[in-house]
This record gives structure tokens, C-alpha cells and sequence, in this order.
């Protein structure tokens, strides 16, 4: 029985290395200057797949996302049809999605589906610090 256990939470923690390893790896190629968006504003990039059976649940909470945010700028690939681009992001899961401040720095990679609540937190406080640093030059 502690065998089980300890081979389990043994899975347990190398499945959680790898994912941190995985998210890593993500937010240091895009960083590297792949740039998700030109409009100097937040963009919110949303990797899917017409295979996918979760995507379209995604790409309609991110629809209702850009509804209550309209300066948000939304980016959808399709990784059968733009494979290079989703090469380039190093995505390896889809639905995926990745924030990016208007700087160009990435903020938050989500592997699979987000729900439209943590999302909308997520681009909230992207804005809120994105509009104090406007304020900040004024």
C-alpha cells in the first residue's frame, strides 16, 4: 500500500516538473521576440485545432471575453492550418492560450481550457497594470 502511494505521488510530481518545464520553455521562446501582435495593445492569442473536441467551448468563452473587453485584441490559430505559427509558439496542447502586455512580454501561458472567469482576471489585470503604466507617463 505505501509503495502505491509513493509511486503515485512520485507520478504526481514529476507530471508537475514537467509542466512547469513545459511552461518555461513556452514563455522563453516567446520572449526570445515573437511578437503575437502588432497593435501595441494586450492581445490575447487562442491556439486551436478543428479536432480538438474543447476548442469551440474556448473560442466561445474567449468570444464573450472580447465583448466585456473590446481593446482587447484577439489572435486565433488554427494549428492544422497555421502549423509554423504553432511551432514557433511551442505549443504542444491545444486549446491553449497566451497573454501578451502591450510591451510584447508574455504574461500568462493557460495549456487547455480556461473557464471565462480566471480568464477575465487574467486580462483584467493585464489592463489594470497596462493602463496605471500609462498614467505613470503622463
Amino acid at each position: 500500500m505505501m509503495a502505491r502511494l509513493a509511486w503515485a505521488l512520485s507520478i504526481f510530481f514529476f507530471v508537475g516538473i514537467a509542466h512547469r518545464v513545459l511552461r518555461l520553455y513556452q514563455r522563453r521562446r516567446l520572449q526570445a521576440g515573437t511578437s503575437l501582435s502588432n497593435s501595441g495593445g494586450v492581445t490575447l492569442l487562442v491556439v486551436v485545432s478543428s479536432r480538438c473536441a474543447i476548442c469551440p467551448a474556448q473560442k466561445n468563452v474567449v468570444a464573450q471575453l472580447s465583448q466585456s473587453y473590446p481593446s482587447l485584441q484577439v489572435v486565433t490559430i488554427d494549428v492544422e492550418r497555421q502549423t509554423e505559427q504553432a511551432r514557433k509558439l511551442s505549443v504542444m496542447t491545444v486549446p491553449t492560450t497566451l497573454l501578451q502586455a502591450a510591451d510584447g512580454t508574455l504574461v500568462h501561458i493557460n495549456n487547455g481550457f480556461v473557464a471565462l472567469e480566471p480568464l477575465a482576471r487574467q486580462v483584467e489585470g493585464l489592463m489594470r497594470c497596462e493602463s496605471r503604466g500609462r498614467e505613470g507617463i503622463s
